[in-house]
């Protein structure tokens, strides 16, 4: 049995009408493509992919996304319905649709879909992009904090903000794994460390 991977959609079919409304179709079409069909330019489409709903002023979510997380416009929106502009980050790191249409509402739900990671490099990206996102109107939910992820991985530097758009963005340094000693001396320390009295009834 040949094993599949699902081919991303054209922006253009993202959008189904019915009794005059607009809804957004699913993002993965019916059929799989087998993998022997599958052509270097399908692989690097496999790539994060959100649509953002706005019901006008597509421009100040556009402006949003340019300026505080670098994105910028690779297919303008048509001048006929549906009016869908599509972003990249970085080439094909990260893509976005924003769909703009007076029959949509922007909907805050806490979900996995609208939960996003932006990993940077250094302590100082953390901190420019999230003071550019709460000067460009996000919501601060966590701070710039300094985290543990697991005593093989140097800590990482996180913040976390919700966009006026209702995306939860979660914008971290990269795990950086340690050295073998370093990982030695760690879990040295954490074998000998002393108890606590609770621990040892």
């Amino acid at each position: 049995m040949a094993m599949t991977l699902k081919k991303p959609v054209e922006a253009s079919s993202l959008v189904s009408r019915s009794n005059g409304r607009v809804g957004l179709k699913s993002l993965v079409p019916a059929k799989p493509t087998p993998l022997e069909f599958i052509t270097p330019l399908d692989i690097v489409s496999f790539v994060p992919t959100f649509t953002v709903c706005v019901p006008n002023n597509a421009h100040e979510a556009i402006s949003f996304y340019k300026t505080v997380f670098g994105f910028e416009v690779f297919r303008p929106a048509p001048k006929n319905p549906p009016f869908i502009t599509e972003l990249r980050l970085n080439g094909f790191q990260m893509h976005i649709f924003i769909l703009e249409s007076p029959e949509l509402d922007v909907i805050d739900e806490d979900d996995f879909y609208s939960r996003r990671d932006f990993y940077v490099d250094s302590y100082a990206e953390v901190k420019a992009i999230f003071n550019k996102a709460v000067a460009a109107g996000a919501k601060v939910l966590d701070g710039i904090t300094k985290c543990q992820v697991d005593i093989y991985t140097h800590d990482i530097w996180m913040a976390r903000v919700k966009d006026p758009y209702c995306f939860t963005w979660t914008i971290q340094t990269r795990p950086q794994k340690k050295g073998y000693f370093a990982n030695l001396w760690d879990a040295l320390l954490y074998k000998y460390e002393p108890k606590s009295k609770a621990e040892h009834m």
